[in-house]
């Protein structure tokens, strides 16, 4: 079974806020930072 690439779509509300980026951007556990975007590469690669 073949992968399939996915996009990933970031929200961004009226006045040009990105929730998700500033919530990642706050996390102090850099290791879970690091986890959660390589999980969205993973992702947006179809696996």
């Amino acid at each position: 079974m073949e992968a399939t690439p996915k996009e990933i779509q970031i929200y961004v509300t009226e006045d040009g806020r990105v929730p998700f980026s500033e919530w990642l951007a706050s996390l102090r556990d850099l290791k879970g930072r690091a986890k959660i975007r390589v999980r969205l590469d993973r992702v947006s690669l179809g696996n």
